[in-house]
């Protein structure tokens, strides 16, 4: 996986952000850009007891994640928030199934 920051350096900050709006502006990318922030550990916590080589581990995951949460918050707060809603009514269908 490439940089997020090189990638913004090279094409712009504004070009990123478009590039973002149009993946959040589906269903399927919104589902796509939530799943990625899940498996990165950005709604969890980091630590493995006992294993700090894991914990570190964990936390570059995590560190990459919030750099696309936060990229993707900034770009499309809207659309942002319409992940959410949509993930947790997912989560809520799929506990009832």
């Amino acid at each position: 996986m490439s940089d997020p920051t090189s990638v913004r350096q090279r094409r712009g900050v504004e070009q990123y952000h478009d590039d973002l709006r149009v993946v959040m502006k589906t269903a399927a990318g919104r589902r796509v850009v939530h799943a990625l922030l899940h498996e990165s550990g950005v709604f969890r916590r980091s630590m493995a007891p006992g294993d700090s080589h894991l914990t570190a581990f964990h936390e570059g995951q995590r560190a990459i994640g919030l750099a696309v949460h936060d990229d993707v918050r900034e770009a499309c707060f809207d659309l942002f928030m319409d992940m959410l809603r949509e993930a947790r009514a997912d989560a809520q269908q799929d506990a009832l199934s």
